[in-house]
């Protein structure tokens, strides 16, 4: 939602493959692809499924972002899973994949 009312359309896909997230990829210009994570326990799985979403492209990805409560008890998160960014909310996602839209100042 936050997304959206920034003005950026999003596909919010649940609990898909990695080859189906490829798959759309393939079919929509997309600008990132943002993971979501809450433990660290899932860091194995985020790495596993990174790494197939990445073979099953059949072109580079956009940038992967992965955010989520994971983000403050991983260390080098990005590094230990092939995410290209780790972001702490949805402002510092589009940032850092170069969408984030610098806010209005007011003329007096």
């Amino acid at each position: 939602d936050q997304m959206r009312r920034a003005g950026h359309s999003v596909q919010l896909a649940i609990g898909p493959s990695a080859a189906e997230v490829a798959a759309l990829v393939a079919q929509r210009d997309f600008a990132m692809v943002g993971l979501t994570c809450a433990t660290r326990r899932a860091t194995g799985e985020l790495r596993t499924f990174i790494s197939e979403m990445r073979a099953a492209a059949r072109a580079p990805l956009p940038p992967v972002v992965i955010g989520g409560p994971v983000k403050e008890s991983v260390p080098d998160l990005a590094q230990t899973t092939g995410a290209d960014h780790v972001a702490g909310d949805c402002e510092e996602a589009l940032r850092l994949v170069g969408l984030a839209h610098m806010p209005k100042t007011l003329s007096m």
